[in-house]
């Protein structure tokens, strides 16, 4: 009978210590154990695992020039908006159009006045085909500007971005990713 009267005192203190240590421990740490435990991720050829930001991945990231002739935005007239890339520099490159079933986040924007002008200028991003404006930009004298758009602005897919100086020549460069719609 002493022998299980002490099986029995020792199972009631194993019992407190753990009851105790379940009240002290905070909510979060149970939250955290319960997440790992259902979360499971496997690393195939067939179907990999993303382990890197979509920003961060060299075949989501794009760069755009807007311009014109000599790649220049020239005062009230539309301008095109095409990928940076070798073909640029070989020959007339096509117009950029957000591909399908994607979408462009522009992250960052480098703007300066070219052609001589120094004077206040203002841009709009705008997308002819829906004859809509994305964004305004204001900005003047001789230097170079860049805005950082850590959300993104967010171009549907088969946007196809151009640009309108209102005041004088202008050179805009578009930096952005691409993620699935």
């Amino acid at each position: 009978m002493k022998l299980v009267n002490n099986r029995f005192v020792q199972a009631v203190a194993v019992l407190g210590v753990v009851a105790t240590l379940a009240l002290v421990t905070p909510r979060a740490a149970h939250a955290v154990a319960v997440a790992a435990a259902l979360v499971q991720v496997t690393n195939t050829v067939a179907s990999p695992a993303i382990t890197q930001d979509t920003s961060k991945r060299a075949g989501q990231l794009v760069q755009l020039i807007c311009g014109g002739s000599a790649v220049n935005i020239t005062q009230d007239v539309v301008s095109s908006c095409f990928e940076f890339s070798l073909a640029l520099a070989l020959g007339p490159p096509s117009a950029y159009s957000v591909p399908a079933g994607q979408n462009l986040v522009i992250t960052s924007v480098e703007l300066s006045n070219s052609g001589g002008y120094t004077g206040n200028n203002q841009l709009f991003l705008g997308d002819t085909h829906q004859g809509v404006n994305y964004h305004q930009w204001t900005f003047s004298g001789p230097n170079t500007v860049e805005f950082q758009y850590p959300s993104g602005i967010a171009l549907s897919s088969g946007t196809a971005p151009v640009v309108t100086s209102i005041n004088g020549g202008a050179f805009l460069q578009i930096t952005g990713y691409l993620t699935s719609n």
